[in-house]
């Protein structure tokens, strides 16, 4: 259906309810005599669900009958459905009049408490309307006339692109960023400079389903580039910007010809990663009033095709934010970021060097580089590159002076001085990585735990829609505080954050992100409601289904729902979704999979395979003992050959290799409490393979060995019971390591006579394995 033609089988005028719509002006009149005005595409779907009033209409019928020539994402039809609803007071939670029908489609009806065709009514103007047959974009009349009109708007065309990020509404949650960047003027007519930049700013905002990177946003990026303000955006700075902004998707360049009496306008979309074209969009005129229209036109394309792209960044890279001149040092400097998160901190040092070499006066990759020496134990090289990036402060962003001066005083050990710097970057930049990880660790130190949790609440309460830092904040209070009230309501912000907006829902936080969908199962757990928790868990599991083509994410999130099976005693559910979904590496499910299975076949050997040898063994070694499960051999060490033989649990296993249990016990409390403050311990996986309260708990379990083992059970029943005080701090791991502890503290209540309590345990176990597999080491003793 053409917008300037319309077909002559379009009504002028017909009747739903009290509303009168006339599809010739792009108008519906209400009962009162108000008038709204529609874009023509949306009238168009509003044409096409009346006729089809009554039955379930497809979303590729009304792609093929209202966008026939047109690219469109669901992007574009969830927002033209809205604007219908809005038009139409329907409620857009639950709409009575333009119904959606899952995985099928929608359907246009009308209540029966809604009266049916009213008389026509005369429409007065609530907002200006198009003339027949035109579309609603302003058009534009002579080009001298819009010469005029973008030069009188000037200020208002400023103030619109500096606060372009802010415009839109925040019920959608964080939307696609793109970068509007120059648009070439190749026809010698200065009405041209700036104006066809201008509309496709102000189309893609009125869209309110992606954001335009703001004048202020590129300035500051601009200024960590050492480049002026005013610096042309063409399509290499426009690349560079947007890397380094680390969260703008996509990029739109533009220009406009003359050739022939002709005016050409061509637009391009980019992926600023690969710098691949991923649409091109071009039209051909001899009237300049139709471009803006064109540009209008183009808008919609590209706000559907960016909504349709994959592996969209799902959560802000705030370290990304540093300043450097040097876009290869730069790129250096993000794969030592990548190498340095997987914990490969040898290969993250190469890469920061390399940085450092490009750029010497590159600040933010000299404090990365003695944060890898860190992590290799090597301090004194770590505190020169501390010296080396603090010397750089007048150059820097202030989320990176803040972050520089917070690590120098906390490698000091000057805590306080660390705490005001570190506090300061949440407030900088609240979804900063590493922000608040330090801060929890300052805290620990200076025992004021409560401090941290006044910090995250306030932070998580200022920063309603970023993802990050309600999953992140959640995680500390139930992990560290054991405040699952205070977690509640972030959680639940969280949800709505991914449910209004789809391309948040796999967060790169990982396994938090995936601890956030699966709340429910574990909170059910914590309750001892395990018919819920089963109930949650097939919820969980029937949405991840859903969400398959959506790159790692699922498997992150299947992973983390296996071990929530698991806590459960549900092996052959967690097997079968590992199976079905792939082990994501670094989520020890396989490791608590082992820990969990009666047998070790060779389907579950091959998952094994997938993981560090040395985290399998470990983790196998602490649990599958012989006081624990019944099992019987020697039990497997905690340092394997692979990890570096050095620090206190490697002195722990040397002690115990030379009969020395009680030296043994002190180097595992020297491990335990290095773990509570977060120092860096040997092997690495107690590090950053598991959570912090399972690896607590993974230290007691053996200290409890040990102790029970030299003939002091008095003390292993302490800390078992100190073990048992952590449940509110389960994250699935950690309530793995917690069942096996509990059932060994009821061994140890009969051993000294206290029957009652051992009984009172065992019970307790005996409902939260109510539905664990017949085969389960836990069920299977507790049935002995």
């Amino acid at each position: 259906m053409s917008k300037e033609q319309p077909s002559a089988e379009q009504p002028t005028e017909f009747y739903l309810g009290p509303f009168a719509c006339r599809p010739l002006l792009n108008t519906v009149t209400d009962s009162r005599g108000e008038t709204w005005s529609l874009k023509p595409k949306t009238m168009d779907l509003l044409v096409f669900l009346a006729e089809n009033r009554g039955r379930v209409v497809s979303k590729d019928e009304i792609f093929e009958a209202v966008w026939t020539d047109t690219f469109v994402g669901d992007g574009v039809l969830w927002k033209s459905i809205s604007e219908l609803r809005q038009t139409l007071g329907d409620d857009s939670k639950n709409p009575r009049i333009i119904v959606t029908i899952p995985k099928r489609g929608y359907r246009l009806d009308l209540p029966a408490d809604i009266p049916e065709e009213q008389n026509p009514v005369e429409p007065t103007a609530r907002s200006t309307t198009s003339s027949p047959g035109q579309p609603w974009r302003l058009s534009w009349k002579p080009v001298a006339a819009v010469f005029v009109a973008v030069v009188l708007g000037a200020a208002g065309w400023f103030i619109l692109w500096r606060s372009s990020e802010e415009k839109a509404s925040p019920s959608i949650g964080q939307r696609p960023i793109i970068l509007v960047g120059q648009f070439d003027n190749r026809t010698g007519e200065s009405v041209f400079e700036g104006t066809l930049g201008y509309a496709m700013q102000n189309d893609l905002l009125a869209s309110e389903l992606v954001r335009v990177a703001s004048k202020t946003r590129v300035e500051e990026t601009l200024n960590r580039m050492g480049r002026p303000a005013d610096t042309p955006l063409d399509e290499s700075v426009s690349r560079e910007v947007s890397l380094r902004d680390g969260e703008i998707v996509a990029i739109v360049v533009g220009s406009i010809a003359k050739l022939a009496g002709n005016y050409e306008l061509g637009v391009r979309l980019l992926d600023p990663r690969s710098g691949e074209v991923l649409r091109v969009s071009t039209e051909r005129t001899d009237r300049p009033n139709q471009l803006l229209d064109f540009v209008g036109e183009m808008a919609d394309d590209i706000v559907g095709r960016v909504l349709s792209l994959k592996g969209l960044p799902p959560s802000p890279m705030s370290d990304r934010k540093v300043w450097t001149r040097s876009v290869e040092a730069f790129q250096s400097y993000l794969q030592g970021i990548d190498s340095y998160r997987l914990g490969q901190y040898g290969e993250a040092e190469i890469l920061f060097r390399r940085a450092v070499g490009i750029d010497p006066e590159f600040a933010s990759a000299h404090l990365m580089l003695g944060w890898s020496y860190r992590y290799q134990g090597r301090q004194a090289e770590a505190n020169e590159q501390g010296k080396r990036a603090a010397a750089l402060l007048d150059r820097v962003t202030p989320a990176e002076k803040a972050f520089i001066e917070g690590t120098c005083h906390y490698w000091l050990e000057e805590y306080e001085e660390a705490w005001g710097h570190f506090e300061l970057l949440l407030e900088l930049e609240p979804d900063h990585p590493w922000a608040l990880m330090i801060l929890t660790t300052v805290a620990k130190r200076l025992g004021r735990l409560d401090r941290l949790t006044e910090t995250i609440v306030k932070t998580a309460a200022t920063n309603p829609k970023l993802l990050s830092v309600q999953e992140g904040g959640a995680g500390k209070l139930v992990e560290i505080v054991g405040r699952v009230d205070l977690a509640r309501p972030l959680v639940q912000r969280a949800r709505e954050i991914t449910a209004e907006s789809p391309t948040q829902w796999g967060s790169e936080s990982g396994w938090r992100g995936a601890w956030i969908q699966s709340f429910g199962v574990w909170e059910r757990w914590l309750e001892g409601d395990i018919e819920g928790a089963l109930s949650e868990a097939e919820r969980v599991r029937i949405w991840l289904e859903g969400k398959r083509s959506n790159n790692l994410s699922p498997q992150r999130h299947a992973n983390f729902l296996a071990l929530q099976y698991l806590t459960l005693g549900r092996v052959k559910d967690a097997l079968e979704l590992i199976k079905d979904f792939g082990a994501a590496p670094g989520l020890y499910s396989t490791e608590m999979l082992a820990l969990s299975s009666a047998s070790f076949d060779d389907e579950l050997m091959d998952l094994l395979g997938q993981s560090p040898p040395s985290v399998v063994r470990s983790l196998l070694g602490l649990l599958l003992r012989p006081s624990l499960v019944g099992s019987t051999g020697d039990p497997v060490k905690l340092v394997a050959p692979d990890q570096p033989q050095e620090g206190p649990i490697f002195e722990a296993e040397t002690a115990i290799a030379d009969g020395r249990m009680e030296v043994a016990v002190e180097h595992l409390q020297r491990a335990r409490q290095m773990i509570f403050e977060g120092r860096v311990i040997t092997p690495g996986y107690l590090n950053y393979a598991v959570p912090y309260a399972a690896r607590q708990a993974l230290v007691l379990l053996e200290i409890a060995r040990l102790e029970e083992a030299s003939g002091r059970t008095s003390k292993a029943v302490r800390v078992l019971e100190e073990l048992s005080s952590m449940r509110a701090q389960s994250y699935p791991a950690t309530a793995i390591v917690w069942l096996f502890g509990r059932a060994y503290l009821a061994d140890l209540y009969r051993q000294a006579g206290r029957a009652e309590e051992a009984n009172s345990i065992e019970a307790e176990l005996k409902k939260l394995l109510a539905y664990a597999d017949p085969d389960h080491p836990l069920k299977v003793k507790l049935s002995r």
